[in-house]
């Protein structure tokens, strides 16, 4: 024993002259200290143990507030921001204006312009009570289109003097536009069964989209689709009138929180602004608004009625002149304009005099369509008789669209 701890002692000695930092016999109690683990370094606090809650929360608050600065500046881009895909909305659009396409000329899919490419046979065509659906796949996922309605004016005035909802099981809270409803219920069963056909069966991945009347009535077949099983990764609609109140635009919202949501609108269209706000139809937010007819240039607004889209301009009368805002989407005519056998652009009936086309027909057509709008605006307004239900309201009008 004596003699390894002598050996030990002389060997600590060495390191004592190499590295001058032990000293003679205490070499062995510095060995046992050199095997201990060097203690961890202690945290330092960003403040004393008296004061550090009082100023560790206010460095907390302080990030907290530039956040939030931050937030309201729309420093932080949202995925709505970032993923907006003109080229993909144009698509939509050509798809949404196929819609009113003959359904012949559907199912061969040879419709004229409006029949692009990547859409894969077989093609279905669903009729409703006075609109059309369109269901096949479109680059390999499941797609549903919904026509609008083909007299926008008529549809106008409905919407502005007809404007009664109804409760709807399907969404809990909700209230939403008889008419539309009806149109959904008419639809909705062929629909699936559609789907089923083309491939795209409940638990499928799907693509909506609809203009006008078709907007809305496709609002309504998102929730119901996402009620039966289906998952819908994109929403695109054009020149939506209201469908329901405040809780239907919430649910659309969060049911689709990860989908590509988008409402887009254009410039002056009157649609978007019926049926009125002020008597408790609301619109959804997501929306994109194209003030002119260049493509680069749009806004996003991720809240409904945000002023600085389409809400600015909400003075009905004003805004009905401006119909042919509402069939030109992005330089898509989304009415059945440019559908195979198609005489004329636009959703106005009137008489083509021989030889009329070009501008010149586009002049007449705006003429046409603000001489019968004046015509209507100077009719007494209508109301519903309340003791007919209204889907028999619906039943009994005589015009192309009755809501």
């Amino acid at each position: 024993t004596t003699t390894t701890t002598s050996i030990a002692a002389t060997n600590f000695s060495a390191m004592d002259v190499s590295n001058g930092s032990l000293r003679g016999a205490e070499g062995l109690v510095e060995a046992d200290s050199i095997n201990q683990q060097p203690s961890a370094p202690r945290r330092r606090r960003c403040c004393n143990c008296k004061r550090r809650y009082l100023c560790c929360g206010g460095f907390t608050l302080t990030a907290l507030v530039v956040v939030l600065i931050c937030w309201g500046l729309g420093l932080f881009e949202s995925s709505f921001n970032r993923d907006f895909d003109v080229g993909l909305a144009v698509t939509f659009a050509k798809l949404a204006g196929a819609a009113y396409c003959d359904e012949k000329t559907l199912v061969d899919w040879d419709c004229g312009e409006k029949c692009i490419s990547g859409v894969s046979k077989p093609v279905k065509v669903c009729q409703g009570s006075t609109t059309q659906v369109l269901i096949t796949s479109f680059n390999g996922r499941g797609l549903v289109s919904f026509e609008g309605t083909k007299s926008t004016l008529s549809m106008f005035q409905d919407l502005r003097t007809w404007s009664e909802s109804t409760p709807w099981e399907d969404c809990n809270g909700c209230e939403v536009h008889s008419g539309f409803l009806a149109e959904w219920l008419s639809l909705k069963y062929c629909i699936m069964d559609s789907l089923n056909v083309v491939g795209h069966g409940r638990g499928s991945s799907i693509s909506i989209m609809g203009h006008s009347l078709g907007a809305a009535v496709a609002t309504l077949g998102t929730i119901g689709l996402l009620n039966q099983g289906w998952t819908v990764r994109e929403f695109y609609n054009y020149g939506m009138p209201r469908a329901g109140n405040e809780q239907l635009a919430e649910e659309v919202e969060s049911r689709l929180k990860d989908a590509a949501l988008y409402r887009i609108t254009h410039h002056m269209d009157p649609i978007p602004h019926v049926p009125m706000e002020a008597i408790g139809f609301k619109h959804f937010g997501h929306e994109v608004f194209f003030d002119t007819s260049d493509n680069s240039k749009f806004v996003l607004c991720p809240k409904a009625e945000d002023q600085h889209c389409a809400a600015q301009y909400s003075n009905l009368i004003y805004d009905a002149l401006n119909v042919n805002d509402h069939l030109d989407y992005m330089g898509v005519h989304t009415g059945s304009a440019n559908c195979k056998g198609s005489l004329y652009p636009g959703s106005v009936s009137f008489k083509v005099e021989e030889g009329l086309s070009g501008e010149p027909l586009r002049q007449r057509q705006q003429q046409e369509q603000q001489q019968l709008l004046q015509k209507q605006l100077d009719q007494p307004e209508i109301h519903r008789q309340p003791s007919l239900p209204a889907t028999l309201q619906v039943q009994n009008r005589t015009e192309p669209l009755v809501i």
